[in-house]
């Protein structure tokens, strides 16, 4: 079986502070391609059968290739490049992001533009500064926030996605209407749709998304106006491509909530949600472990060691 969870190279050791994922840690691995499997999803299918169908495999996280575009995505990039620099009002923004939002926005430069306007205003009203270390502290932030909702964050070698796990028995909305508490969920997810961004393979692939929602109840957790907020201050507006979003033990209810949130989601996410998902134990169990102090801590070195790899790639790179 192929390793799923990377330990990166870039995770930050005792000397940075935090705490090293090695040889000992929690095979992750195993239990994501297991959830994979009971899900009916074949797509580790696709990386074996990538020869004969001469479909190019995944590429491993430390290929140099991850960062390779083909003619037509740079002169895509190079056009929106110089839109911004014509664009009044919009500050320039990095040859990486200028590729990013080729690779979402294709030849459409006007929605290119107003993208980069508008989180250029986002990150001035909400002081985000762009960086691993500022990352990290809003991503810690936001999982303060909802205690045990994020359960692991890891890259799924065999489909070249990165895959975010929650559980959304945590996800409790309506506890989150201050504008502090607001503002930690809207940093914390500007990064975490930086995280999904580490490389152009990985903005090509998209992100998938799991949801474990045995135990959910929209009527006590849920605040569609909140929601709302969020998902039209970052989720719709920042460059991501999100591959597809994967209910485990969702309720009729939770469909319908879903099909209630549809309008707030990307266009191209309406259609790649699926429900029917099934595990033989709540999500929770396989990754919280030894404790959620210690899985938290795990997560947030694979989310440091991401952003390291995303700023670094971000200053190297030139068109």
């Amino acid at each position: 079986m192929a390793e799923v969870i990377e330990d990166y190279e870039a995770v930050r050791n005792e000397q940075h502070g935090q705490v090293r994922i090695n040889d000992d840690a929690i095979d992750e691995g195993e239990d994501l391609e297991e959830v994979y499997d009971e899900a009916g999803d074949r797509e580790a299918a696709d990386a074996a059968d990538a020869q004969t169908n001469n479909v190019r495999p995944p590429l491993s996280l430390d290929s140099p290739g991850r960062m390779n575009l083909s003619e037509e995505e740079r002169n895509l990039a190079i056009n929106i490049k110089e839109a911004i620099a014509a664009a009044p009002d919009v500050d320039s923004v990095s040859d990486f992001m200028c590729v990013q939002l080729a690779l979402i926005d294709g030849d459409n430069t006007d929605a290119a533009i107003e993208r980069v306007h508008h989180l250029q205003c986002f990150r001035e009203e909400y002081g985000i500064l762009d960086s691993a270390q500022d990352g990290v502290k809003c991503f810690g932030d936001y999982m303060k926030l909802f205690p045990g909702f994020h359960l692991c964050f890891s890259y799924y070698h065999d489909s070249g996605s990165y895959v975010m796990i929650y559980d959304n028995t945590k996800f409790e909305v309506r506890e989150v209407r201050s504008p502090e508490r607001i503002h930690a969920w809207l940093g914390g997810s500007y990064y975490t749709c930086t995280i999904f961004c580490p490389d152009f393979e990985a903005i090509r692939n998209g992100t998938v998304l799991v949801v474990e929602c045995e135990g959910y109840d929209w009527k006590t957790d849920m605040d569609f106006k909140s929601l709302k907020k969020v998902w039209s201050e970052v989720a719709t507006v920042y460059p991501v491509c999100f591959d597809k979003v994967k209910y485990f033990n969702a309720s009729s209810t939770m469909n319908v909530v879903v099909s209630m949130l549809k309008p707030f989601l990307p266009k191209h996410l309406r259609n790649n949600i699926e429900f029917g998902c099934q595990f033989e134990q709540r999500l929770d169990a396989l990754y919280l472990v030894p404790s959620m102090e210690e899985a938290n801590q795990r997560l947030l070195a694979r989310v440091d060691a991401t952003l390291q790899r995303r700023y670094e790639n971000e200053r190297t790179f030139r068109l």
